[in-house]
């Protein structure tokens, strides 16, 4: 017996070996590598996160490279003992009117006491304000003041250091690239510079072509743009290549709702239930389909499901009540829309539908105050104003 229990750790061991053998992935050094590579002499670069951090460490300690280079790894390295030890020639003190680039306070004073003196860059967008940010390959480089116009010249740096990069023809590292080129994709669009952004996301795909990701995020922006066909198309290209990303099914539900595609909806939002069974807005938007379809026990079972994975979900609370009085169950329709309004006070739908479902309990002053508070959210709503008419000529 023992024998046997000793075999299968060792059973296991064999089995996923192949797949987690990393001896030969050297996609940390590479990017540490293409990181150094990125920079100018003597620039100070802050890193978030482990995949960014630890390659240079180990480059700049272990192997002496880019000695000019200051680096903080955030937030661990950002004391002043770690300044004076390792880099005794960085400006570092409190600043009374600092600069506020970054999201973090420290940062800013280090970004504050020496963006005069040398080039400063982010390993991402999230450790500061993208506004005085420019893309400089996988790296994004701090202005001083805000970037209104990024010079041609930059751009074709950026790029040129997108050409330089040592990169392994698969694995981790193309996919955490395709990934940052799908970030630059969504920094150029919000700068509205959309050229640069369709390069972005081609050049991601070009990356990583059989990964859905890229795709998906191609086919948002495409649909955003109104290019709906060609949005389409590249969500069924992630289907595709997996046949359970439940975000290119919930896209796809979302597009046959609006175009009153009923039937297509309901077919892509079960797609998405299935691949995620935890998917609230796909329950919802499910129940909202079925409910069209008159199958109002079905509809009632996704709402319940939405707010069993999302209590907070507002809107799922509202047709959930609405589902109820559909089904002539008042005092159950009242409940659900009372835990709505108790969520969201200025719910103009959740007060109309409150004041029906009182109504049908006989409730009739409970049911004027809620048509009257939502003709005071929306003075000349119609539908509150029938309402209120009918309900006091019961009374």
């Amino acid at each position: 017996m023992s024998a046997i229990l000793l075999l299968l750790p060792a059973t296991l061991f064999l089995r996923h070996y192949r797949e987690n053998d990393k001896h030969r992935d050297y996609s940390a050094y590479y990017h540490g590598l293409n990181l150094l590579n990125s920079l100018e002499e003597r620039a100070i670069i802050f890193t978030k996160g482990d995949n960014n951090t630890f390659p240079l460490w180990y480059l700049q300690f272990v192997e002496g490279r880019r000695p000019d280079v200051v680096h903080f790894g955030y937030p661990l390295a950002l004391s002043q003992p770690y300044v004076e030890e390792n880099y005794p020639d960085v400006v570092f003190g409190e600043v009374a009117e600092a600069v506020q680039i970054a999201k973090d306070p420290q940062t800013n004073q280090i970004v504050s006491n020496n963006i005069g003196n040398r080039p400063i860059y982010f390993t991402g967008l999230e450790l500061g304000d993208e506004d005085y940010l420019v893309p400089n390959g996988i790296v994004f480089k701090v202005e001083k003041e805000e970037v209104k116009i990024i010079e041609k010249k930059a751009l074709e740096h950026h790029q040129r250091l997108w050409e330089s990069y040592s990169l392994p023809g698969e694995g981790m590292l193309v996919e955490s690239y395709s990934d940052i080129r799908g970030i630059l994709a969504s920094y150029f669009d919000r700068r509205g510079m959309q050229e640069e952004a369709v390069e972005e996301h081609k050049k991601a795909l070009q990356l990583n072509p059989d990964s859905p990701h890229p795709h998906f995020r191609f086919g948002v922006y495409l649909y955003r743009k109104g290019r709906r066909e060609e949005a389409l198309n590249e969500y069924k290209k992630a289907t595709e290549i997996d046949p359970n990303y439940a975000r290119a099914y919930y896209n796809l539900g979302y597009h046959f709702y609006q175009e009153g595609k009923i039937d297509k909806a309901l077919e892509n939002y079960r797609k998405a239930v299935r691949a995620d069974p935890n998917y609230a807005e796909a329950h919802y938007n499910l129940g909202l389909c079925l409910s069209e379809k008159g199958r109002l026990e079905e509809a009632i079972s996704h709402y319940r499901r939405a707010i069993k994975l999302r209590p907070d979900y507002v809107e799922a609370y509202n047709n959930l009540g609405n589902a109820y009085i559909k089904k002539g169950w008042f005092k159950k329709a009242a409940r659900q829309l009372e835990k709505a309004l108790k969520l969201r006070p200025r719910f103009l739908e959740a007060h109309i539908n409150l004041g029906v479902a009182y109504h049908g309990q006989g409730l009739g002053e409970k049911a004027i105050a809620e048509f009257e508070r939502a003709l005071e959210l929306d003075p000349g709503n119609k539908v509150a104003e029938k309402n209120l008419e009918m309900v006091r000529g019961n009374i």
